[in-house]
């Protein structure tokens, strides 16, 4: 039985033109499906995306945006059997989804959604989906973390650095270096596995991150600047114990040093060869010249 709901309608790509619609037609499952009531509907850049049409080409119109979500399951399809009704759920919705976290009720597949954990609150829960996905991915999949790796984290938004540090903090003998001009305060309730805070305006990057890790670098590096996220112009050093910045600047420095010692060389062979030139007899001097 298909219910009323109410929930935000998009008819226009435009992120000034939504509206608040009441008693809408509510989705329903299909066999694989979950319906869920919607508690809680978390906002970010990607919904202003949406909104101005970046992803027109597969997203149509009209819509109900919203992409993560946590709820309670309301309704379960009949090849359902990991989930049943009054689950507490998070979810992130797929783009292409007609009725999104902005309404009442939501239906997903039931492989897009997982069940909350009991100790996390729904707006939490809903807060973190994202942010925190994409941080344990880069981690596990992308950098291979493993314990004793010292990892760096640059960001100047303190929230997204809670959540990266919630899940540092779940591996083993892992040690952080952040770099960031919020200071240390911010994250003093984080244990021991924070090994220094470095503000960039006052102390040198390089050398705290070679101090910290006996000279040895970083082994992965969290950097969540945007790229037209001013932040100032400052480098962090890897494994190999320097940063790109001034490895360019060394190999600018050298060919410098190499192209002059060249120059030297060759004007000292020059001299040289001069000095011998004038004391051969006048057939040697022809010859040469002619060559």
């Amino acid at each position: 039985v298909s219910s009323g709901m109410n929930g935000v309608l998009v008819q226009t790509f435009d992120a000034d033109n939504v509206r608040y619609v009441k008693d809408m037609k509510a989705p329903v499952c299909s066999a694989h499906e979950i319906r869920i009531k919607v508690l809680v509907c978390a906002l970010d850049g990607l919904d202003k995306k949406v909104l101005r049409g970046e992803f027109s080409t597969f997203v149509t119109l009209p819509l109900t945006p919203g992409y993560q979500i946590s709820g309670i399951v309301d309704q379960t399809g009949s090849s359902v059997r990991n989930f049943t009704k009054g689950d507490p759920v998070v979810a992130i919705l797929p783009l292409d989804i007609k009725h999104g976290g902005l309404g009442s009720y939501v239906v997903v597949n039931h492989i897009n959604a997982i069940k909350k954990p009991e100790n996390v609150d729904h707006v939490d829960a809903a807060a973190i989906l994202l942010d925190g996905l994409r941080i344990y991915h880069s981690l596990h999949y992308l950098a291979s973390i493993k314990p004793s790796h010292f990892v760096g984290v640059v960001c100047e938004d303190v929230a997204l650095n809670h959540v990266a540090l919630q899940v540092l903090k779940t591996i083993r003998d892992v040690k952080v270096i952040i770099i960031s001009k919020s200071g240390g305060y911010a994250y003093r309730d984080y244990g021991s596995h924070i090994v220094r805070v470095v503000d960039p305006l006052m102390e040198s990057i390089v050398d705290c991150v070679m101090q910290e890790t006996g000279g040895l670098g970083l082994d992965v590096i969290l950097d969540f600047r945007n790229n037209d996220e001013h932040v100032g112009n400052y480098s962090v050093p890897n494994r190999e114990g320097e940063s790109k910045q001034e490895h360019e600047a060394e190999t600018g420095q050298q060919q410098q040093d190499d192209a002059k010692l060249a120059d030297s060389q060759r004007e000292k062979i020059e001299e040289e060869e001069d000095e011998d030139i004038g004391g051969a007899d006048t057939a040697f001097s022809i010859k040469k010249e002619a060559i």
